[in-house]
């Protein structure tokens, strides 16, 4: 709990908030027109309270509530929030930290706060949040996604034809070749054609050298 009196517009009153069970560093608030004798109150919440009938995206790290006395919403120029986030609970939960923000419910809804990382150090990643007033609030982040790339390859399938040239194995007689077979007759043919053209012719017998004498 913290006391400020007076609060001067123009003029940014700055808490240090020291229990680190909180997750709070520093609240910076900024009014329209004075104040007196505000109270600031931070209490860590165990989980989302009763009052909250919808549920924040994401993954919740802390709820956190902050309440003010004797100072509205509409008097409030600007609260800046810094808060952490530990390390071991980013990787542990796979969380990309630089989605991690401050969530505020008012009205029934939940609004994700402008935030941005400032620092870190060995066990913390540290951040500041924008909002317009005090509320519930959680601290959030949202894993990692793998998105996977699909390439898809086009093929196109070209069909050839091979040309195969079968030899022509002339038949064959006792494995001779036939066409030799045939020269060999034309000559033995033709040889007989020869001989028998040149050779000698014998005499016929002429009958008439014949003398037939009669039977006595």
């Amino acid at each position: 709990m913290f006391s400020i009196h007076p609060m001067i517009p123009g003029s940014a009153e700055i808490m240090h908030v020291d229990d680190p069970d909180i997750g709070l560093k520093m609240i910076n608030i900024t009014v329209r027109n004075p104040a007196q004798t505000v109270t600031i109150t931070v209490t860590k919440l165990v989980g989302q309270p009763a009052s909250v009938v919808h549920n924040v995206s994401g993954k919740v790290y802390k709820y956190i509530e902050i309440t003010a006395s004797k100072l509205t919403d509409e008097n409030i120029s600007s609260v800046k929030i810094q808060f952490q986030t530990n390390k071991t609970w980013i990787i542990r939960n796979n969380i990309n930290r630089a989605t991690i923000a401050l969530n505020r419910y008012h009205n029934n809804v939940w609004q994700r706060l402008q935030t941005r990382e400032i620092s870190e150090d060995s066990d913390f990643v540290y951040y500041e949040a924008e909002s317009p007033g005090f509320s519930t609030f959680a601290v959030t982040g949202e894993e990692i996604t793998t998105t996977i790339e699909t390439t898809t390859i086009e093929t196109t399938t070209i069909a050839t034809t091979a040309e195969t040239t079968i030899p022509v194995i002339p038949p064959t007689v006792a494995g001779m070749p036939t066409w030799i077979l045939g020269v060999i007759i034309i000559v033995i043919v033709a040889i007989v054609l020869l001989v028998w053209k040149f050779m000698p012719k014998k005499q016929g017998l002429n009958i008439s050298q014949f003398k037939v004498e009669p039977i006595q």
